[in-house]
């Protein structure tokens, strides 16, 4: 393995398949995971799969549309329950999950988040069209603060449409 070291990169020439390439891996930022993969897949070094249960077992796969449907479940729960991003990850939750559907990875928290933002846009063009459709509306104000003083405006908007409802 040849390396090279300095001040913002580690240079290490792992793989002789690779002698072309190069794998760059800046300091205290970036993983090693995809090296460590690498090097499990193609050279067999058993040795560098992680003892703690974050390698991939052998379970079996679930068909990806039920992935999906426990994903929005998932996402469902956090909005409606008002829980953490991660709440299904490394918690009793995500033992439960494993235990009930074998082979199901919970939802990870950057995927959450993702997701959170692509509905937040999706129900927010959807009021702004709805509300395009009122005549009349009239608006309400609200302002207070929880026990941390964390401020809130609150907007509450009263209309009837055209049926009276």
């Amino acid at each position: 393995m040849k390396k090279t070291q300095n001040k913002n990169t580690n240079t290490h020439q792992l793989c002789p398949k690779l002698a072309d390439k190069v794998i760059l891996r800046r300091r205290n930022n970036w993983s090693t995971s995809s090296v460590r993969h690498h090097l499990i897949k193609v050279h067999k070094k058993t040795e560098l799969i992680l003892e703690n249960g974050r390698q991939k077992q052998n379970l079996p796969n679930i068909k990806q549309e039920r992935k999906e449907q426990l994903h929005k479940l998932c996402i469902e729960a956090i909005v409606q329950d008002n829980l953490p991003f991660n709440a299904f990850n490394e918690t009793d939750l995500s033992k439960l999950l494993k235990e009930v559907v074998p082979g199901y990875q919970p939802i990870r928290r950057n995927t959450v988040a993702r997701r959170i933002k692509r509905l937040k846009h999706h129900h927010h063009s959807k009021l702004i069209e709805y509300l395009r459709t009122v005549e009349t509306m009239s608006i309400t104000t609200d302002f207070w603060s929880n026990r941390t003083n964390t401020s809130f405006l609150v907007l509450t908007v009263h209309y009837c449409t055209n049926d009276l409802n």
